[in-house]
């Protein structure tokens, strides 16, 4: 899948969790007692298992190594429910304590902390967490969490709070059931058949898109009516191909009537073909005229590769959007620039790419014309967004508008996000050029299901877990998930340039951004900031390799893994920080810039941008792409030291464990205060010698944190 936001949500997917089980509703009364001796249920591929009242059912919110699962009396979400996680330990460096901080920057205001202590779970040394959530009605929470192996195992009791006296004897036998053991391999599943992307010859390009969009949130309706402008790029052309998704297709047409078409439903989107009425000549220019509809216009996506986001586009009444939706015909290139003219009814605002060009009022309706004149290669089509907004502006120090579009009474956010929003538009333009659109928007949105967190050509689309979560500075400094709105307003801005404006394929654009969070993050709170970051990006990729595949970074393998995230987001990111460390500051941030001004609006590769950073530090990288971008894995060292007395030389034997050929890597070796040397380890075994005092003095490696490796010092 193409560009979804997210890198962070697997840190704050506490905060998500949270917030997704909070709910008005109410459920059924609670099961009798269990009887005696009854049997427990068992979860082999967690290593769990506990007493489960009778009627309840099981629902798995489970995404890649983030293993939830959730039972409650009514097959809902809702209280009372009893739910079981289990995360890679190192994606929980302090336990309960990483889980608060996500749910402190989830929740903010409506989180309230009632104790938090020592416990236990099944017999193991742990936490319990208790809090209330102040929504409305008021919910409590019982968290427990312990370490057992490679695992956090988690088990929360949630129940509303003027129901949780009736709940807390339900809850009690669960808990004091609760036995852990050694997980077995759950059987393996065969692999699902997807549809393959259409093929698309791309002879006929689109130059221009118009479109006319009718939405209906109160019918949840689409009508979406337009024109392309297609140019032909040889002689005898008789077709044009499209992508489009699952939209009824009323019909096309050129200047003299009706066309001919056709539609691929197997492949995802779908393929749309346009006969001409006869061949084009090269360079030849015609206008094409279509009518889509979608009487329910619902667009979702199955095993998402990034938690909880599942809805890709919507009608409804309180909040309409489409992000990765093929509403109009897109051709191959998708470089074409657009106009959007949005049809809504009275009270509501529309959102589109580029720039607002003027409102259209009538009596019932308010017609929103929007146009962007961007020409470059896109992944993903214009989106839009449609609810009963208001609206914020501002300006980036160069002129660039910012514009924020939040729901009713969400206004101190929407402040906010436009404050974070100008900080990172004149960050990325110091850092990486003119911003490539005319302004930015950043729009709220309630999807019917999960969250949503998306960069489109200028416009972001933030849910409001996202849009409302946390946004101070100071509490960016400590760690990712301690302010996922700052966080992730910064990396979907960033995909404007790295995304967008140059076409990076998406295994190499979300780590990009990744990094890029971290940039701004040490720009508006210091230099401290990186090695705490950049730490959590190794604790994020080891642990999600712990209990998934590994596969390379650019590898169609990585995709499909549990581990997709932690590989392409968190490995990316560090990736990009050992990059950093080896050509230096200097060098790297010249590299950004050169990368993101030569590259603009063009469809590139990881080797363009190898080329850019060996442009401006004279050096030979492609070792370093080769290893680290299409290599699973990462290097594990042994380092031996022994003092040689009869010539006072420090002797250390660096020797590489790890499967595979050698890594090539830069090591630092400190020996003691104020004295390093750089050695190089390019061999399976790498002696090197160094004069020292006496038999005191011992080798650390000094650059430890800035390489993702495994390193023994013994």
């Amino acid at each position: 899948m193409v560009s979804i936001a997210k890198r962070t949500l697997a840190l704050a997917l506490g905060a998500i969790l949270c917030v997704a089980f909070s709910s008005g509703e109410t459920s059924q009364g609670e099961p009798k007692a269990p009887a005696q001796g009854q049997d427990l249920h068992s979860e082999d591929h967690l290593g769990i298992r506990f007493w489960k009242p009778e009627k309840w059912e099981r629902i798995d919110k489970s995404t890649g190594p983030f293993k939830i699962l959730v039972f409650s009396p009514d097959n809902s979400i809702v209280p009372p429910r009893f739910t079981v996680m289990v995360f890679p330990a190192a994606s929980m460096p302090n336990g309960l304590l990483t889980r608060e901080v996500g749910l402190e920057s989830g929740l903010g205001d409506l989180y309230e902390r009632v104790r938090y202590e020592d416990s236990q779970v099944a017999g193991r040394a742990g936490k319990v967490l208790e809090y209330r959530t102040l929504t409305a009605p008021v919910s409590r929470t019982l968290e427990y969490g312990a370490k057992v192996d490679n695992r956090f195992v988690m088990v929360q009791t949630t129940a509303f709070d003027d129901k949780w006296k009736v709940s807390e004897e339900t809850f009690s036998r669960i808990l004091k059931s609760i036995e852990l053991f050694e997980p077995q391999a759950a059987p393996a599943e065969p692999p699902t058949k997807r549809k393959e992307a259409p093929e698309l010859s791309g002879n006929a390009q689109v130059v221009r898109h118009v479109m006319h969009l009718v939405v209906n949130p109160e019918k949840r309706e689409l009508i979406s009516r337009g024109g392309v402008r297609i140019r032909a790029k040889k002689a005898g052309v008789d077709r044009a191909e499209f992508m489009i998704s699952d939209l009824s297709v009323a019909g096309f047409s050129d200047l003299e009537g009706e066309l001919k078409f056709e539609v691929d439903a197997e492949t995802d989107p779908r393929k749309l073909t346009v006969f001409f009425r006869r061949p084009m000549e090269e360079g030849e220019e015609q206008e094409l005229a279509y009518v889509l509809h979608a009487k329910d216009f619902t667009f979702r996506i199955e095993d998402a590769p990034v938690p909880n986001y599942v809805v890709l586009g919507q009608v409804r009444e309180y909040s309409s959007f489409s992000s990765h939706v093929y509403y109009y015909p897109v051709d191959r290139d998708n470089r074409a620039p657009a106009t959007i003219s949005i049809l809504v009814p009275k009270g509501y605002t529309a959102v589109g790419p580029g720039r607002l060009l003027r409102t259209e009022k009538r009596e019932r309706t308010v017609n929103f014309v929007w146009e962007t004149s961007f020409s470059g290669p896109k992944q993903l089509p214009y989106g839009w967004t449609v609810a009963k907004y208001g609206s914020l502006e501002g300006k980036s120090n160069s002129g660039t508008p910012v514009r924020i579009y939040h729901l009713l009474g969400s206004s101190d956010h929407g402040r906010e996000i436009l404050r974070v929003a100008v900080d990172v538009v004149d960050f990325y333009e110091a850092t990486f050029g003119a911003f490539p659109f005319e302004g930015i928007s950043i729009a709220q949105v309630t999807p019917e299901e999960g969250i949503a967190g998306v960069s489109l050509p200028s416009l972001v689309l933030l849910s409001s877990l996202i849009f409302e979560g946390e946004t101070s500075y100071d509490k960016l400094a400590k760690s990712l998930e301690s302010a996922i709105g700052a966080v992730l307003v910064a990396d979907e801005i960033s995909h404007q340039y790295n995304f967008y404006s140059v076409a990076f394929p998406n295994a190499l654009a979300e780590g990009l951004a990744q990094y890029t969070d971290t940039l701004f993050a040490e720009h508006v709170a210091g230099i401290d900031v990186l090695p705490v970051h950049v730490e959590q990006y190794r604790q994020i990729y080891l642990g999600s390799i712990s209990t998934e595949a590994d596969a390379p970074i650019m590898a169609e393998e990585a995709t499909e893994s549990g581990a997709y995230m932690g590989i392409v987001f968190s490995k990316g990111a560090f990736v990009v920080h050992m990059l950093r460390r080896l050509v230096g500051d200097e060098e790297f941030f010249a590299g950004l810039k050169k990368t993101f001004t030569d590259l603009r609006g063009k469809k590139s590769s990881l080797d363009d941008f190898r080329a850019a950073f060996e442009s401006v530090s004279g050096k030979d990288l492609k070792w370093f792409f080769d290893q680290w971008y299409h290599r699973a894995g990462y290097p594990r060292l042994r380092i031996e030291q022994r003092f040689l007395s009869d010539s006072s030389e420090l002797e250390i034997e660096i020797e590489q464990i790890q499967e595979g050929e050698p890594y090539r890597l830069p090591l630092v070796i400190r020996l003691g205060p104020g004295r390093t040397e750089e050695l190089f380890v390019d061999t399976r075994r790498k002696t090197a010698r160094f004069k020292v005092a006496d038999d005191s003095v011992r080798a650390t490696v000094d650059n430890a944190a800035d390489l993702l490796a495994e390193i023994e010092v013994r």
